[in-house]
């Protein structure tokens, strides 16, 4: 797994005024995830009422009380960084930091991440600039380029899990799964490629694909140290997309694991 901290992102700032109508911003930080249950609306809707009837100072009191039990800190220091972007997305709804010191947090994750598409957007937002700097053009080329050489040692067994007729061919026995594999020209190296294509494509925010490519690659290995790590890599990715049934099934198989 990839640990995630807050470790070194600068301290969130509490908002000292009514929060601004801002500007709309990019929410792919969690790629593939179902609109919010209603509650979440009334809940927004509900704060933006007694906010108007507050006033700024009222406001500004509500906001320091809630950040003041706020453990996101100390909880993102014990995630994946994938997971604790959702959370500044919510607390950014709260409107009980600094937009600026919400948008600074992300900035310090997703630099540690391949979503660097992401990162120039809140790189721009908060610099005013226009154009990206060039440490982060040269990072996305970086990213680029490894997901090119990815694609190209991968493609066989992706090609292969892509044709309908060939998945089902597969039964839940691994030994004749990587007989079938062999007899079509991929070999040990091409199913060991996926779990990297996989956590590529999970780094970069694909959670469904990462999943996807997950799934398979655990029927598929022969080592059960990789194919417990990429369980825990399907867990996140999940969650992420809030599939919580097949997220709650993964997390049962991890229990047994560590059992």
């Amino acid at each position: 797994r990839i640990a995630g901290s807050l470790a070194d992102a600068a301290p969130l700032r509490v908002r000292e005024e009514t929060p601004p109508a801002g500007a709309a911003r990019p929410c792919f930080c969690v790629p593939h995830t179902r609109a919010a249950p209603p509650v979440a609306a009334w809940g927004r809707a509900g704060r933006q009422t007694a906010t108007m009837g507050r006033g700024a100072e009222g406001a500004s009191a509500a906001a320091a009380g809630v950040a003041g039990h706020d453990l996101t800190h100390t909880v993102a220091k014990h995630l994946d960084k994938h997971l604790v972007l959702p959370l500044l997305e919510f607390l950014q709804t709260k409107g009980c930091y600094d937009d600026k010191s919400i948008l600074r947090a992300k900035l310090a994750l997703l630099e540690k991440t391949n979503m660097i598409d992401f990162a120039i957007d809140i790189y721009k937002l908060l610099e005013g600039a226009e154009e990206a700097p060039a440490s982060m053009v040269a990072m996305r080329q970086g990213v680029l380029d490894k997901m090119q050489s990815l694609i190209e040692q991968a493609a066989p067994i992706v090609q292969f899990l892509s044709d309908p007729q060939k998945l089902a061919s597969l039964q839940p026995d691994r030994e004749y799964n990587l007989a079938l594999l062999k007899a079509n020209g991929i070999g040990d190296e091409q199913v060991e490629s996926l779990y990297a294509f996989a956590k590529l494509q999970f780094d970069c925010g694909n959670y469904s694909a990462a999943a996807e490519f997950l799934y398979h690659y655990r029927t598929l290995t022969r080592s059960e140290e990789k194919a417990f790590n990429a369980l825990w890599g399907k867990l996140g990715a999940e969650i992420l997309m809030q599939n919580w049934s097949v997220a709650l099934d993964d997390l049962n198989r991890l229990n047994e694991g560590i059992d």
